[in-house]
Order: C-alpha cells, then sequence, then structure tokens
C-alpha cells in the first residue's frame, strides 16, 4: 500500500514497477534473485509471501495477500467528498475492519472500500473451502432478506481467529473445547451458541479410538504405536485421548523431565505420529515440540503439518485417513467419523469402499467394540463446538448475532433439497481441487443452540470435568 494522497501517477509508476519485477525474477530458473522465495535468507514470507504469484491492481489500488497475520490494508480513492472528509454519515465502523472478506478465492482483499459495513457480522474463516462456504452463506442470507449481513474474514488457523477477534479485525468463529478455553481463559470471549448432534444428547460428543479390524492390540499395548490425531488441543483427537492416557498411568505426563511436559510425553509414548499443528508458532512457542509429533503428516512445504484443511490429516476425516493410508496405527477422533467416511458417505478415493466393518474401536477396560458402540467404548465425553465472540460485545450486539444464525437455521439448516446448507460441506474446492469436510460447522451438527448469558464463560460452557482434563494436560494443575 503507499499512501492516499499519492497521485494517480505516482501509483501507477509503483505498479508498473512491481509487475516487471515480476515479470522478470518471480519464476523459480532464476539462479541470483527469486521475489516470491525466502529461504535463501533461512526465512519464510520475507516481504513478500512465497505462495504468492500475481498482484490485483486497479486504477489506485494494489494489494496482495500480506501473509497469515497481515491486515486488512487499503488505499481509499479520493471522491467528491475530499480525502478528510471522513466516513458517510451514520457509518460507525472503520473501513478496514471489513476490507479482508470477501476474496479469498484469489487470496486478494475486497476492493469495495466506498462502502461502510455497518452492522456487518464477520465470520472468521481458516481455508479457501471455508472462505468459500462462507461467502455462499452470506449470500443465502442476504437473498433470504436476513440481517445483519454476514461477511467473511480469511485467517490461518483458530488461533489467529482468536488474535482476530481480539484486535476486532472478526467478530465469530467456530471453535471446539480446547480452543474454547484458550480464547476464555487467555482472551476473555464468550461462547454464544451451541452446536447439536442429537436431540436427545444436545451439548457434547464421544472421543473414540478407531483402529482396523484386521489389528489385534488393545488400548493397553498402544506405546510404540503410531497415532493419528485431529489437531494439537482438539477435544476428540488430543485433550480426551492424552487424558485419558495420562490420568490411567499409560503415559508419564512429565515426558521424562521435571515437572510437566505433555507434548514430549506423547513423543515419548508413541513411535510417531501425525498431530497437526504441533510444531506451529501458535503451539510452539518455545520451539520445544518433539519432531516426531508430525513425523507421519503429509502436507506439502508450508502447509506440512499445519492446523487446518491445507495438510489432508488434519481434524477427524484427516485422523482416520491417516489410519486407512497405514500413517498410523490408532486414530483418535469423534464418534460420528466412521460413519461419516464409510459407505454411502465416502466419496473420496481414500474412503470410497470403506464399511464401518474395517473398523473397531478400543474401550478403556482392554477389549475391543463395533463403531456402533461408541456409547459404551470410549475415551471420555466432550462438549460440542461452539460459536464465541468477544467479551466486549455488549448484549444487544449478542443477540444480533444470535438471531441471525438461529434465523439461518430456520431455513437453511434442513440436509435436503436445493441451494446452500449451513451443515453440509461438499462442494467446496481449494485451488488445488481439494475438498474437506465440517466448514465453518460440523457437518454432524443440526441445530444451534443459544448459550444463555449465566453460561457463557468457558468454563462454565466446557464444564468442570473437561477443564480439569485440559489444566491436567496444560499442566496447569497442582
Amino acid at each position: 500500500m503507499t499512501s492516499g494522497t499519492a497521485s494517480g501517477e505516482v501509483i501507477e509508476s509503483y505498479q508498473r514497477l512491481l509487475e516487471s519485477a515480476t515479470n522478470l525474477f518471480s519464476g523459480d530458473d532464476n539462479e541470483e534473485f527469486t521475489m516470491f522465495d525466502s529461504s535463501a535468507w533461512s526465512g519464510r514470507n520475507l516481504i513478500f509471501k512465497d505462495t504468492h504469484n500475481r498482484w490485483l491492481t486497479s486504477k489506485l489500488i494494489i494489494m496482495p495477500y500480506l501473509g497469515d497475520y497481515g491486515e486488512a490494508l487499503r488505499v481509499v480513492q479520493p471522491t467528491a467528498r475530499g480525502p478528510q472528509s471522513g466516513p458517510p454519515h451514520g457509518c460507525v465502523r472503520p473501513a478496514r475492519d471489513a476490507l479482508r472478506c470477501e476474496n479469498l478465492g484469489s487470496r486478494f482483499i475486497d476492493n469495495s472500500l466506498q462502502k461502510c459495513p455497518e452492522n456487518t457480522i464477520r465470520f472468521c474463516t481458516i481455508s479457501e473451502q471455508e472462505q468459500q462456504k462462507c461467502r455462499a452463506m452470506r449470500d443465502a442470507f442476504s437473498a433470504a432478506g436476513l440481517v445483519p449481513k454476514l461477511s467473511c474474514y480469511p485467517a490461518s488457523n483458530q488461533a489467529d481467529c482468536i488474535d482476530s477477534i481480539v484486535a476486532g479485525l472478526a467478530d465469530i468463529v467456530t471453535l471446539d473445547g480446547g480452543d474454547i478455553y484458550r480464547a476464555g481463559k487467555d482472551h476473555g470471549l464468550k461462547v454464544i451458541l451451541g452446536e447439536v448432534y442429537n436431540y436427545n444428547q444436545p451439548g457434547s460428543y464421544w472421543s473414540i479410538a478407531v483402529v482396523k479390524a484386521e489389528t489385534s492390540f488393545s488400548i493397553r499395548q498402544l506405546e510404540g504405536k503410531r497415532s493419528c490425531h485431529t489437531g494439537i488441543m482438539k477435544t476428540a483427537g488430543w485433550v480426551l485421548p492424552v487424558g485419558f492416557l495420562a490420568a490411567n498411568g499409560y503415559m508419564d505426563a512429565t515426558g521424562g523431565k521435571d515437572g510437566c511436559d505433555v507434548t514430549a510425553a506423547v513423543g515419548n509414548f508413541f513411535n510417531s505420529s501425525c498431530v497437526p499443528g504441533a510444531k506451529s508458532r501458535d503451539y510452539d512457542v518455545y520451539g520445544t515440540n518433539p519432531p516426531q509429533l508430525c513425523a507421519n503428516c503429509v502436507g506439502k512445504d508450508e502447509d506440512f503439518c499445519v492446523r487446518n484443511s491445507h495438510e489432508p490429516y488434519y481434524y477427524h476425516s484427516g485422523a482416520l485417513r491417516c489410519l486407512v493410508e497405514n500413517a498410523g496405527d490408532v486414530a483418535f477422533v469423534k464418534h460420528t467419523t466412521i460413519r461419516d467416511n464409510t459407505f454411502p458417505n465416502g466419496q473420496h478415493e481414500w474412503n470410497r469402499n470403506l464399511t464401518q466393518k474395517n473398523f473397531q474401536l478400543l474401550c478403556p477396560n482392554g477389549t475391543r467394540s463395533s463403531p456402533m458402540n461408541f456409547r459404551q467404548c470410549n475415551l471420555g465425553q466432550g462438549p460440542s463446538h461452539a460459536i464465541v465472540t468477544s467479551g466486549e460485545k455488549k448484549a444487544d450486539e449478542i443477540a444480533q448475532i444470535i438471531t441471525l444464525l438461529s434465523a439461518g437455521v430456520g431455513q437453511f439448516g434442513h440436509p435436503e433439497g436445493r441451494g446452500f446448507k449451513m451443515f453440509n460441506s461438499k462442494g467446496y474446492v481449494d485451488n488445488e481441487g481439494q475438498t474437506s469436510k465440517n466448514l465453518l460447522f460440523k457437518d454432524s451438527a443440526i441445530n444451534l443452540r443459544s448459550i444463555p448469558s449465566s453460561s457463557r464463560r468457558y468454563d462454565t460452557y466446557l464444564g468442570s470435568g473437561y477443564v480439569n482434563a485440559l489444566e491436567t494436560i496444560t499442566c496447569e494443575r497442582n
């Protein structure tokens, strides 16, 4: 970006310079200098993002997407009001708050800079597929006349979304229990809507340990095996199984060190693993998490072991895929994962021919059981995923969000029929042709329930048992 007072001629000269430089130095075959490769300086995304390959230009705007934590940047074209005139009458938010919203498909910021996003609810997304679904939801809500309007704010992962909400750049995001704990305890975010998966059990789901049916080991023989996890600090794939193994004496939670180091303990217990996000800067601040936690992941280059769908073994379906493709011996997932990825629901090459008979569950008592028996054979029950927002929001702002999304469920929450479906992730494809499940909401959700104001604190929503388990594996309990 450049100064808003720069003339059009000056800005166009900047554009020509950058476009010419890109033509000369963007290819990998240039031995002296490559604009979009930071490896020669032992870094990543230096000046430009390494994956950047083109510019979006208009008469007075040039805006590449500047990386995972780049703020929305703007250059406002002067109008008849004059560059110092301020926002239009009635505009209560700075326009930059919603600029980084509408065009993640090409990785660039929306350039409709003269519009004031008054009363826009900004949904934070963590992948290209989520951004596509969010935009589809925005359009569906708008066509149905639902207000306030929705917009979509792209981030790299849930931790980035939490930070963006704290910074006032986004309004809401859907999180699982582990992330809700972090968002609430560290940043004061509030839980306002919970997903419903079963009207008879509206607020929870089970963590299960899945193995191939042809194997014969029990849960008491997991040490030295290879493990597949949904993601670091994820409820079904990390918090509950790791807590179970530590609480029952199978795993030394100290990690062989004085004190408590659960990530080291998991690295020592399993031969190797795929724990998406385990080596990311958000979950490995000091760079001390053992590398074997990512050893079996398969994401390419900067997407290796990331905590989003760019890592093929991320989340519930990804962890099961890790098991199916023989990258692990056990997968820790939620109870609906096998049903969602076996006949007739398997839609991908890796799961198209799977049936529930291909799998068994490891039970806490050392036996095995059918995937249908998850209520009696599980590693614990976790709270449902939930939508969180800033703890600074007023009651009327929260009520607007709840009203909008509840009305959306009323019109778009049914699984049948044509058009947009809130709890269906089919048809959203990234630029590499990859699809994903559980975009914005879990596909197994059937409704959203409003959380009473008295239960919006993270610890109240999660429950004391779950919080105790989390504090145990995060070394926050004496």
